[in-house]
Protein backbone atom coordinates (compact mmCIF):
# COMPACT_ATOMS: atom_id res chain seq x y z
CA UNK A 1 0.00 0.00 0.00
CA UNK A 2 0.79 3.60 -0.34
CA UNK A 3 3.79 4.12 2.58
CA UNK A 4 4.27 0.59 3.28
CA UNK A 5 6.82 -0.29 5.24
CA UNK A 6 7.36 -3.54 4.36
CA UNK A 7 5.21 -5.59 1.28
CA UNK A 8 4.95 -9.59 0.87
CA UNK A 9 6.84 -10.89 -2.20
CA UNK A 10 5.77 -13.97 -3.28
CA UNK A 11 5.56 -14.74 0.77
CA UNK A 12 8.36 -13.28 1.83
CA UNK A 13 8.36 -9.81 4.17
CA UNK A 14 10.61 -7.65 1.70
CA UNK A 15 11.52 -3.61 3.17
CA UNK A 16 10.65 -0.84 1.28
CA UNK A 17 13.16 0.45 0.26
CA UNK A 18 11.86 2.37 -2.74
CA UNK A 19 10.41 6.11 -2.44
CA UNK A 20 7.67 7.32 -5.25
CA UNK A 21 7.78 10.66 -7.12
CA UNK A 22 5.27 12.10 -8.52
CA UNK A 23 7.04 14.40 -11.44
CA UNK A 24 3.71 16.65 -13.32
CA UNK A 25 3.56 18.54 -16.36
CA UNK A 26 6.45 17.05 -18.86
CA UNK A 27 7.02 17.33 -21.83
CA UNK A 28 8.86 14.56 -23.18
CA UNK A 29 11.65 16.63 -25.61
CA UNK A 30 11.50 19.83 -23.35
CA UNK A 31 11.74 18.14 -20.21
CA UNK A 32 14.54 15.41 -21.11
CA UNK A 33 17.29 17.97 -19.17
CA UNK A 34 15.50 18.27 -16.32
CA UNK A 35 15.20 14.51 -16.08
CA UNK A 36 19.02 14.15 -16.69
CA UNK A 37 19.76 16.32 -14.21
CA UNK A 38 17.45 15.03 -11.43
CA UNK A 39 18.87 11.47 -12.23
CA UNK A 40 22.46 12.92 -11.64
CA UNK A 41 21.79 13.60 -8.36
CA UNK A 42 21.09 10.37 -7.28
CA UNK A 43 23.03 9.17 -4.35
CA UNK A 44 22.58 5.36 -5.11
CA UNK A 45 23.48 3.94 -8.38
CA UNK A 46 20.06 1.99 -9.28
CA UNK A 47 21.01 -1.66 -11.26
CA UNK A 48 18.28 -1.10 -13.77
CA UNK A 49 16.18 2.22 -14.80
CA UNK A 50 12.92 1.76 -15.98
CA UNK A 51 11.88 4.28 -18.53
CA UNK A 52 7.81 4.74 -18.27
CA UNK A 53 7.18 8.19 -19.40
CA UNK A 54 6.32 9.89 -22.59
CA UNK A 55 5.79 8.84 -26.53
CA UNK A 56 8.10 6.23 -27.87
CA UNK A 57 10.32 7.85 -29.41
CA UNK A 58 10.80 10.44 -26.66
CA UNK A 59 11.22 7.00 -24.21
CA UNK A 60 14.15 5.91 -26.35
CA UNK A 61 15.71 9.21 -26.58
CA UNK A 62 15.82 9.59 -22.72
CA UNK A 63 16.96 5.84 -22.40
CA UNK A 64 20.29 6.42 -24.92
CA UNK A 65 21.28 9.48 -23.01
CA UNK A 66 20.83 7.33 -19.51
CA UNK A 67 22.67 4.47 -20.90
CA UNK A 68 25.36 6.82 -22.70
CA UNK A 69 25.39 9.71 -19.56
CA UNK A 70 25.47 7.16 -16.65
CA UNK A 71 26.21 3.51 -18.37
CA UNK A 72 23.15 2.49 -16.63
CA UNK A 73 20.78 -0.41 -17.30
CA UNK A 74 17.50 0.80 -18.55
CA UNK A 75 14.85 -0.34 -20.09
CA UNK A 76 11.61 0.43 -21.54
CA UNK A 77 9.15 -1.93 -20.75
CA UNK A 78 6.15 -3.13 -22.97
CA UNK A 79 2.34 -3.08 -22.34
CA UNK A 80 1.86 -6.20 -19.98
CA UNK A 81 5.36 -6.88 -19.45
CA UNK A 82 6.57 -8.68 -16.27
CA UNK A 83 9.78 -8.08 -14.89
CA UNK A 84 11.73 -10.34 -12.18
CA UNK A 85 13.34 -8.21 -9.57
CA UNK A 86 16.14 -10.76 -8.10
CA UNK A 87 16.09 -10.06 -4.07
Amino acid sequence: GEGAQEIKIHGHICPVKAKMKEIQSLSAHADQKGLLDWVSELKNIPEKVFVIHGEKMASEALAIKIKERYNWQVQIPQLNETVSIQL
